[in-house]
């Protein structure tokens, strides 16, 4: 089926894709040509998503019963480019010596599954709904042992040494609330990392686009007790591969200049 230009079909693995399709064609019951259109069918649909979300409710509540994401997200996760910005914070991880870890908003289960691969484990939040469910789902397939846990329930507070938040802050209604429940689940001078484009509308909440200027978003991460400490980059060795075609990533640095530029940003709780 053609896809309209969203993904980069030539950013596909497609040896990753056959194995994840069928994984959600065993979860739903249904040939996975079926859910892709229904997902094209659809995807125009959220294009409206920041005009008609007007309350913290209409958010949650639709991503609590979407099937968008089954779909999305599991094409992402077969992309190339998603497991070298996995790498980054693999290696991030090992460097610090990083122990527990929380991916806050995760969606499919990607970033966990990829790191119970590596022999790492990381525990697993977002909302309760049908996103949750697969992930919960393709947790038990594998045998992990990772916690799940919900947005809506009581958490716990300062027990994490990193949580991550890939794509997910753009989504959320009051992205100053949910950066405020991580700064409680993150310990004393532990990290948070996250990656974020609050530009585009649609499914990216136009209320946030303030947050699209890098100076905005920092006081915002400085009132609720945040430092910036660096932006995750490659290794100069694995970007002079990259001039040559290969996409490896040998090892990472961490660029003190703040700014978006599509790269992990690296903020410490030092308050």
């Amino acid at each position: 089926m053609e896809q309209k230009n969203i993904f980069e079909k030539n950013d596909i693995d497609a040896k990753r894709w056959i194995y994840s399709s069928k994984e959600l064609e065993e979860y739903l019951g249904r040939k996975i040509e079926d859910v892709e259109k229904e997902y094209f069918d659809k995807i125009d649909s959220h294009k409206e998503f920041s005009n008609v979300c007007k309350q913290e409710k209409d958010a949650v509540q639709f991503y609590e019963k979407t099937d968008h994401y089954l779909y999305e997200l599991l094409y992402w996760e077969s992309c190339k480019s998603k497991f070298i910005e996995f790498k980054k914070l693999e290696l991030f991880i090992k460097k610090h010596k990083i122990k527990k870890i929380l991916d806050y908003g995760g969606g499919v289960g990607s970033l966990c599954i990829y790191l119970h691969n590596k022999g790492m484990e990381c525990d697993y939040l977002d909302v309760p709904g049908r996103t949750s469910d697969f992930a919960s789902w393709r947790f038990k397939k594998r045998g992990m042992g990772n916690k799940i846990l919900f947005a809506d329930k009581n958490l716990p507070l300062q027990e994490y040494d990193l949580v991550t938040s890939y794509d997910v802050l753009e989504h959320v209604y009051n992205p100053e609330d949910s950066v405020g429940v991580i700064s409680s689940l993150i310990a004393q001078n532990k990290y948070f990392i996250c990656k974020c484009s609050f530009s585009g509308g649609g499914l990216h909440l136009t209320k946030n686009e303030k947050y699209q200027d890098i100076k905005v978003f920092n006081n915002m991460m400085d009132e609720h007790k945040f430092t910036f400490s660096g932006r995750i980059k490659i290794d100069y060795i694995s970007e002079l591969f990259r001039v040559f075609g290969l996409n490896v990533v040998l090892g990472i640095r961490e660029d003190k200049k703040i700014k978006y530029g599509g790269n992990f940003l690296i903020f410490k709780k030092t308050k």
